[in-house]
């Protein structure tokens, strides 16, 4: 009887969830056509009005931090990325779009601690070194930048490739003027 009740209570909770996700899409829906218009500070009320019902999720969090970004509202796009990262680690854009925000400032070691974090969910993921190698780059560890660029090419990214080609060239470049 309690194996049926568990069952039973597992698959209401499986319901509820659903229908969260139904609502949360239908919901979020005229925002994200604001932002596709360029209507931030419009988007950025909607989500705004979203996020009082109570529909606290990471997408959520995510657009209206991408529509704080566009509208360079940095602050405020930065807390709602860090937000949408804390609800779900795993979500690529949010780093990729803090990684945006916090390039604007120069803030490049906070940047790399992102990357860092993702990289350990996810430490196959190409994209994520190839990014953590531009961030290396512009704080000019050639050395760094090269080995995330060669490992992200490793994993198959040939954008990396070439990117670790023109790293290798810069040091080498680099090591004879040195000398």
């Amino acid at each position: 009887e309690m194996i049926k009740q568990a069952r039973k209570r597992d698959f209401y909770a499986k319901k509820i969830y659903e229908w969260e996700e139904r609502l949360t899409n239908y919901l979020s829906k005229k925002p994200y056509e604001l932002f596709e218009k360029n209507d931030y500070k419009a988007a950025i009320e909607g989500y705004n009005q979203l996020i009082n019902m109570g529909l606290n999720t990471a997408g959520i969090y995510y657009y209206r931090g991408l529509a704080c970004s566009r509208d360079e509202k940095l602050k405020s796009a930065y807390d709602d990325l860090a937000k949408s990262i804390k609800l779900d680690p795993a979500y690529f854009y949010s780093y990729l779009e803090i990684d945006y925000v916090l390039y604007r400032q120069r803030r490049y070691d906070e940047i790399i601690s992102f990357w860092n974090q993702y990289i350990t969910l996810k430490p196959d993921h190409d994209e994520a070194y190839l990014e953590r190698s531009g961030t290396y780059y512009h704080k000019r560890n050639f050395e760094l930048s090269l080995k995330d660029a060669e490992k992200a090419c490793k994993l198959g990214n040939e954008e990396a490739c070439q990117w670790a080609e023109k790293l290798r060239s810069k040091i080498k470049l680099r090591n004879l003027k040195a000398i």
